[in-house]
């Protein structure tokens, strides 16, 4: 309840005018006489200078701000309009005038009867675009109805200006729900004193008024909530179902539709299983959910919608009023299918090695290792060099499974193949509208994709100078620029270079930027290549006979002598990714029960005699009518077997039969 101030009926009208007159030419004031919220504000009126005979229209704003103001308080002077000339219809005989101010004490409109208000109501229209604040008119009901927040009733004579003879007035502040000051509704009356109920009248005014805008606010934010409601069920990829407490449904969003195959329309308030049949049921889930003691699990589903038998997960959760009822239900479907493309991507993000993929005896490569595993505690920046085949991304993956940020994402990127002027788009990502071709939603690039995780910069050496530069700088400040955006983007990810060049000769060479380098290499794994790793050559032979024929269904046969001599003796240039290829290679054309170097021979008619990996300028074609001609001779035509033995399709395997012949 606001506070009111109504006019003091026993004090005589003529004593305050006498007693305001003396006060404004001596300052001095006879106190008990006048109500305190009045003597109040004549002191402070007379200390801010205020003329008592004239108006101080240094406050009055232009005709767009005028016009500026009014559509601001639009909503409230619509509200309010008809309250006010119904108010103003009963007072009507009495001259009396209705008046709306917004909260800063402006004019906004006004529901009078100039033939009875005469000269004054031209007045109020002429100064209709002042501020009606105390330090601009004195002392006046609109001035201490703005200050106080109450309801005020006051005459003429405690009006610090003589401008207002003649006028009394009734004032009541609008409040929000919060208690923020929106505007006030005053009456006035001209040559009369105003009527003790006007208080009154101004203050019921005024409640109709708060509560047909809180009404309308009510309304305006829970259709936006409604709608945002509406927006956010059907941005969902899951199905979501919401049912009253007899299981009718009420809403289904556009994903669920398309689980169940029905459309909303259709559903509305039909019973939840004699819409979608499941196995178990929806009445079976419901017992199983409340035999749990709580309402919200998962559970396997199979719904037989018109496209077929679809696979789903569902989650059910109860919705409660104040009492702890239910009044409703929530019901969540999640495609089983789609869970699954979804699992497959986000695996593509993760990284599939660690330390325990990575094994060898050679002291200097297990001193690597041991480098590599303390380095994973380490949040700095990791550069790994090393020849091609080395195993240098497979330390990579292990180094970020063995990290804090093993739970964030693994994002791989190839610097030396993607286009000079895609890099920027590529790693940076774009916003919409950027370049011709954009995605119409703009994209996220590599570093963003790979924020709170690790991003692996593979081929780090063959970054040319000018992308050197941006890369440097994102790495220094932590935050991107989209291709097109205007503010900058936050990262917070660790960087694992890896190169088979050798930077600090390609910074002496100028190939390579020396501050990027520092940055990158806080921390250096260098990876002996495999002809310096002695014994590991035969370790890791062993280790690929057995991965690949359980991969191609083969036998696992022994290394013989002479097929150990030349794997010890042989330089590896390719490394351990040449090392894979041989063997696999020999064990497609063994035909002893040991492995042979012989193996290596794509057929015992090649006239040059010598390894399939030494042959030059040997074509792909000849390489593939070779494999499957020698196979098909082996396996005596049995196309099923040389497929699953290639690890292609039986179709595929036709197709190049057709095509060699």
């Amino acid at each position: 309840m606001i506070e009111s101030y109504p006019i003091d009926k026993k004090v005589s009208y003529r004593k305050i005018l006498q007693l305001k007159e003396r006060f404004i030419k001596t300052g001095v004031l006879e106190e008990g006489v006048v109500r305190p919220i009045i003597s109040e504000s004549w002191k402070r009126s007379r200390k801010m200078g205020i003329d008592p005979e004239e108006i101080d229209t240094s406050s009055i704003i232009s005709d767009d701000e005028y016009n500026r103001l009014i559509a601001e308080n639009n909503n409230m002077i619509r509200v309010a309009k008809p309250f006010m000339d119904r108010l103003f219809k009963t007072l009507r005989s009495s001259r009396y005038v209705v008046v709306l101010y917004n909260k800063d004490g402006r004019y906004l409109c006004s529901s009078d009867d100039s033939e009875n208000f005469g000269n004054f109501s031209d007045r109020i229209h002429i100064f209709k675009k002042i501020c009606w604040q105390e330090k601009f008119v004195g002392t006046h009901p609109i001035a201490l109805t703005l200050a106080l927040k109450a309801a005020l009733q006051s005459v003429s004579e405690e009006y610090y200006s003589n401008f207002f003879k003649g006028l009394s007035g009734s004032y009541a502040p609008i409040m929000d729900k919060e208690g923020n000051l929106l505007g006030m509704l005053g009456i006035n009356t001209w040559k009369t004193r105003p009527h003790p109920h006007t208080l009154g009248m101004a203050i019921a005014a005024t409640a109709a008024i708060e509560y047909n805008l809180f009404y309308e606010q009510t309304i305006n934010e829970l259709n936006f909530y409604i709608k945002n409601l509406d927006v956010a069920m059907n941005s969902m990829t899951d199905g979501l179902i919401l049912t009253n407490e007899k299981k009718e449904i009420l809403e289904v969003n556009k994903a669920a539709e398309e689980i169940i195959g029905v459309t909303e329309k259709e559903n509305k308030f039909k019973i939840l299983d004699s819409i979608v049949q499941t196995k178990p049921t929806f009445k079976e889930l419901f017992q199983l959910f409340k035999s749990r003691n709580h309402w919200k699990s998962d559970e396997e589903i199979s719904l037989f919608t018109p496209m077929g038998i679809r696979k789903c997960i569902v989650s059910l959760t109860a919705v409660k009023n104040d009492e702890n009822n239910i009044i409703g239900w929530v019901i969540s479907l999640k495609n089983i299918k789609r869970m699954g493309k979804l699992v497959k991507k986000m695996a593509s993000y993760q990284a599939r090695y660690s330390f325990e993929d990575i094994f060898g005896n050679n002291r200097e490569f297990l001193e690597v290792k041991k480098l590599a595993q303390l380095a994973a505690k380490n949040p700095n920046h990791i550069l790994i060099e090393g020849e091609s085949g080395t195993g240098k991304e497979l330390f990579a993956h292990a180094i970020h499974q063995a990290s804090e940020r093993c739970e964030g994402p693994f994002i791989t990127i190839n610097c030396s193949a993607i286009p000079s002027e895609l890099f920027e788009s590529t790693l940076f990502g774009y916003e919409k509208g950027s370049f011709t071709g954009a995605m119409p939603g703009g994209e996220m690039g590599k570093f963003e994709l790979a924020n709170e995780g690790t991003l692996l910069l593979d081929e780090i050496g063959d970054l040319p100078l000018f992308l050197q530069v941006k890369l440097l700088r994102v790495i220094s400040e932590n935050q991107l620029d989209r291709v097109g955006g205007k503010f900058p983007v936050p990262i917070d990810i660790r960087i694992i270079a890896i190169t088979n060049k050798i930077l600090d000769e390609e910074v002496k060479k100028g190939n390579f930027r020396l501050d990027l380098y520092h940055r990158l290499n806080t921390i250096t794994l260098k990876i002996p290549p495999l002809r310096r790793r002695g014994n590991d050559i035969i370790l890791l032979s062993e280790y690929f006979i057995k991965e690949i024929a359980k991969k191609r269904d083969l036998q696992v046969r022994p290394i013989s002598y002479d097929f150990m001599k030349f794997l010890k003796s042989h330089n590896w240039h390719g490394n351990v990714r040449e090392l894979k290829n041989t063997i696999e290679r020999v064990m497609l054309f063994a035909e002893d029960d040991y492995l042979k170097v012989s193996d290596l021979k794509v057929s015992s008619q090649d006239t040059h005699n010598r390894p399939v990996f030494e042959e030059e300028n040997v074509r792909l074609k000849e390489v593939e009518r070779k494999i499957i001609d020698q196979l098909l001779v082996k396996h005596k035509g049995n196309k099923t077997r040389v497929a699953r033995i290639l690890g292609i399709g039986r179709t595929t395997l036709y197709r190049k039969i057709g095509f060699l012949n």
